[in-house]
């Protein structure tokens, strides 16, 4: 379901769908994707209303974005990326191919249109220089599930994730 709230918390509508959701993220007061289920959806007009982007093969757990570019990825392991705010997708990362080691993904982030981070179960966390194309698996400090990643003002990275002792604050 995504319900729309109004400044006063007053429920404006809310649209339900037969698949789950995991996250949305908005560029601006119109511009925004909600991720889920085999599915990731785009409104332009602030949620009144969503249309299906032609990207699926995952359950999509979170996306990063930079300007156009947006970075998705999978509990499966996929990551996948656009260059015109959704209209096309590459598979950078095909989380069902059996020829690869399973990987499941949590979450994305990307400091800049080459460097980007995702974290997952297991305390996994691979990293790309190149726009996405290639991931270099960094060295694990846990075997629990990270589920977020972030960046500092100073530059140093915050990886959050389940059970005690299982973040990671520093420069990756």
């Amino acid at each position: 379901t995504i319900t729309r709230v109004d400044t006063g918390f007053k429920i404006i509508d809310e649209k339900t769908f037969d698949f789950g959701l995991n996250g949305i993220l908005m560029k601006d007061s119109r511009t925004g994707y909600v991720f889920g289920y085999g599915v990731i959806m785009k409104t332009t007009n602030g949620g009144n209303t969503w249309h299906y982007l032609k990207v699926d093969g995952d359950n999509f757990t979170a996306m990063s974005r930079r300007g156009s570019k947006l970075w998705v990825c999978g509990s499966a392991g996929s990551i996948f990326y656009s260059d015109d705010e959704g209209a096309t997708w590459h598979r950078y990362r095909n989380g069902n191919d059996l020829t690869q080691k399973l990987i499941m993904l949590r979450a994305i982030l990307f400091t800049d249109d080459q460097h980007g981070w995702v974290a997952g179960e297991h305390g996994v966390v691979m990293y790309t220089n190149n726009g996405g194309r290639n991931w270099m698996e960094y060295k694990r400090f846990t075997d629990q599930t990270l589920r977020s990643i972030t960046k500092c003002a100073d530059g140093n990275m915050l990886i959050a994730g389940n059970g005690a002792g299982d973040s990671l604050y520093g420069t990756l």
